[in-house]
């Protein structure tokens, strides 16, 4: 049995990257930029920006 996409880390780290990309001064509101995100996902607090990412900027 598969795991569903969205219980799948990497899913959630793209969601993050693509409404950064998306992000648009004046309509898109989403407070990282791609590098920002990227940077996070590289970073020792990975986990805890996911975590964030899951709870807060998902919803």
């Amino acid at each position: 049995m598969k795991t569903p996409p969205h219980n799948n880390p990497e899913f959630h780290w793209i969601v993050a990257l693509l409404n950064a990309i998306a992000a648009t001064p004046g309509g898109n509101v989403f407070p990282y930029d791609p590098r920002e995100v990227l940077d996070l996902y590289a970073s020792s607090q990975s986990a805890d920006a996911l975590e964030f990412f899951k709870k807060f900027m998902e919803s």
